[in-house]
């Protein structure tokens, strides 16, 4: 009996472990990720100059934004501002500011702000700028050579034949980890209680 309560309170203590790591930060590519990185065309976004790309929602709230980009000298005295805009309203939604070197993960810059709700399906207009405390460094934004559907990037008010290389970011609980983490728990625990009959 007391076997068998071990058993289902250390089941139980495996799924809460495993809920709690199916929390995550949730992504969708605007881009095409099959293009070749070797492929990509850059533009800085330097404090007279503008980007924006509109894009659509795939997720029902969004926590923040990734774009992929580049360095140029110490990007520790670069500071990205952005803003994020309802299209149909031109409403703005989200503003923020942040160090690049701060934002810089794996490539990609992060660009948080407090979450918005009832986004899916709403399209949107993320706009960035940088600056500079000494007047040399930046940040180049990478951008694939088309434009996806449902997307329009401009750069100073002039539109281009592309697609900035960026992500919604969505905190949640994502459904698909939560089973495939589990699935790899049971066959560890099948396995290593193999082992154990097999050496007993």
């Amino acid at each position: 009996m007391r076997r068998k309560i071990r058993i289902v309170l250390s089941l139980i203590i495996v799924i809460i472990a495993i809920f709690g790591y199916a929390h995550i930060s949730k992504t969708h590519a605007i881009y095409d990720r099959t293009i070749d990185p070797s492929e990509y065309g850059s533009v800085t976004a330097n404090p007279d100059t503008t980007l924006e790309q509109s894009f659509v929602s795939e997720e029902n709230c969004l926590d923040g934004i990734r774009i992929k980009g580049s360095e140029n000298g110490d990007i520790s005295q670069v500071y990205i501002h952005y803003t994020l805009k309802e299209m149909s309203t031109q409403k703005q939604v989200a503003e923020g500011e942040i160090n690049a070197k701060e934002a810089l993960s794996r490539q990609f810059y992060e660009l948080p702000f407090q979450r918005i709700e009832g986004c899916n399906g709403e399209a949107y207009i993320l706009q960035v700028e940088q600056y500079t405390t000494d007047q040399e460094s930046s940040v180049s934004f990478m951008y694939e050579r088309k434009a996806e559907e449902n997307t329009n990037m401009l750069v100073d008010a002039e539109e281009i034949d592309g697609t900035v290389v960026m992500k919604t970011v969505t905190k949640r609980f994502d459904l698909e980890t939560f089973f495939v983490v589990l699935v790899f728990a049971v066959y560890i625990m099948f396995f290593i209680r193999l082992l154990y009959k097999l050496f007993k």
